[in-house]
């Protein structure tokens, strides 16, 4: 969890004109990807925000998988959630002199704005991405009225 979004949960006013509701709201949605698995780290992992010209936003879920084949990975939707597992035969026959690169089972939960959805997932160079892409209501998108 982020120092930003930490504070804005753990602030207490005394009064709502303390507390900057827009600016909150916005912490929380932009921080709506969240790591739900407690783990010894496993693989490690970066949450990326793109915003284009047009003011879109685009998430990323990069995940380093060094060692596992596509085959050996599994990502999942479910319940506005991002579970991403994997794991990886080791042959019992395979002598290591030096045994650093882990292929060990594993299982991430990224829980997610119900807003932002699945785009795509690629592999390369050892990193898996989730693209995510937030699907804004169209009763939240900004409208221009006409006066009558």
């Amino acid at each position: 969890m982020t120092n930003e979004l930490r504070n804005a949960l753990q602030t207490t006013t005394s009064s709502k004109s303390d507390l900057n509701f827009p600016d909150l709201f916005q912490s929380l949605m932009d921080e709506m990807i969240l790591p739900q698995t407690k783990s010894d780290g496993f693989p490690h992992f970066d949450i990326i925000k793109i915003e284009d010209d047009d003011g879109d936003i685009r998430y990323c879920i990069d995940v380093a998988v060094a060692g596992y084949d596509a085959e050996d990975l599994t990502v999942r939707y479910e319940d506005s959630s991002v579970i991403i597992s994997g794991g990886k035969e080791v042959a019992t026959e395979t002598t290591y002199i030096h045994n650093g690169i882990a292929k060990r089972s594993f299982k991430k939960r990224f829980h997610l704005n119900p807003e932002i959805l699945v785009d795509d997932v690629t592999m390369d160079g050892g990193i898996l991405s989730v693209h995510l892409y937030q699907e804004i209501p169209e009763g939240r998108k900004a409208r221009t009225f006409d006066i009558n």
